[in-house]
């Protein structure tokens, strides 16, 4: 049986969701903009920068597909005593529920799938509260299965105490979501780079429903420094799951969010990953706005004693609508860059 934590601090080798994530599990906030998984191009990241910039996200756009990317890992161990670990790497087509059916392996550089993760010494044996990375820049060439330079990372760290194989599929969206929530060792990246004075965004993003029944899901989108009016649409072609919505970003509130949703909208039980597409349009875009899309089920009275416990501990949504009924399933951020 599958069951949610209470929440705790997580004791050993932590890798971030996001800035605010100090090991608590469950998570929370977003849950796929680790600062801990570093896209880099071809330029090279000394340890020292990244231990001094645990604060910033050091992360670059991706380069052109077929050019080789340096892909930079950094964690902190967290637990009370010196530990040693791995960790491994996948990469996803851009989503909104990255199913591990989707996921590739990106190899370590002398192949195989795992890397030691070192101190700046380069020893193996990472004190207790010291940061570390891998020893070494995964380098990946991209896939030509995507048409666009933007990927979904994951990364994945193994210690002396946590060494759980990555699982390859889930029977529900809720066990999906349980296993990211209640994960400290595993990170994602969704996050996409682009210029700023950018126009129009057009991105094909996969969407997903693990459940054998039909749901009701809806999208949520957040977003900061974005002028206001910025048209959002977000459709889906497939007969089995058709999706047409058309909105706007408002202008800011109090604390300088831009908020809205779009209607709710059904997919069938087991619906296999399908296309869908997310477009964002203003005049230009500045630098530093950004905006988030996060896909959630929408629980009804049929929903399961594990979807209502996990939802009870990380309670979502920001519109008009209860905000307790909302299983956050996946992100997928837009960041503008110089």
């Amino acid at each position: 049986m599958t069951t949610v934590m209470t929440e705790t601090i997580y004791q050993d080798i932590l890798i971030r969701d996001n800035f605010a994530d100090t090991g608590q599990i469950p998570t929370t906030g977003t849950i796929c903009a680790s600062p801990d998984i570093i896209p880099y191009g071809r330029d090279v990241l000394g340890f020292e920068e990244m231990q001094q910039a645990m604060n910033r996200d050091l992360g670059k756009a991706f380069l052109t597909r077929g050019q080789p990317n340096n892909i930079y890992i950094r964690a902190k161990n967290i637990k009370p005593e010196p530990t040693h670990g791995t960790v491994e790497m996948y990469w996803a087509p851009p989503s909104l529920l990255l199913a591990p059916s989707q996921w590739g392996v990106i190899e370590a550089p002398s192949g195989g799938r795992l890397l030691p993760l070192v101190n700046g010494q380069r020893n193996q044996t990472i004190q207790a509260q010291e940061v570390c990375a891998a020893s070494q820049a995964f380098e990946w060439m991209g896939s030509a299965a995507v048409d666009t330079n933007h990927y979904c990372l994951i990364a994945k760290v193994s210690t002396d105490d946590h060494h759980d194989p990555m699982p390859r599929s889930f029977a529900t969206n809720v066990e999906f979501a349980n296993w990211v929530a209640n994960n400290p060792s595993v990170a994602w990246r969704n996050v996409d780079l682009v210029q700023k004075n950018t126009k129009t965004i057009t991105r094909h993003l996969l969407i997903a429903n693990l459940d054998p029944q039909p749901g009701t899901f809806r999208i949520e989108f957040e977003g900061r420094g974005v002028p206001n009016g910025a048209a959002l649409r977000f459709t889906c072609s497939d007969t089995a799951a058709p999706v047409d919505w058309e909105g706007w970003l408002p202008g800011p509130d109090r604390q300088g969010w831009q908020r809205t949703r779009t209607d709710d909208f059904t997919l069938p039980g087991g619906l296999p990953d399908t296309g869908t597409t997310y477009t964002l349009t203003q005049d230009a875009l500045p630098e530093t706005a950004y905006v988030n899309a996060t896909l959630y089920k929408v629980l009804d009275n049929n929903a399961t004693d594990l979807e209502r416990d996990l939802v009870e501990q990380m309670p979502a949504g920001f519109s008009s609508a209860p905000v307790k009924n909302l299983l956050r399933l996946g992100n997928y951020e837009v960041r503008v860059t110089s």
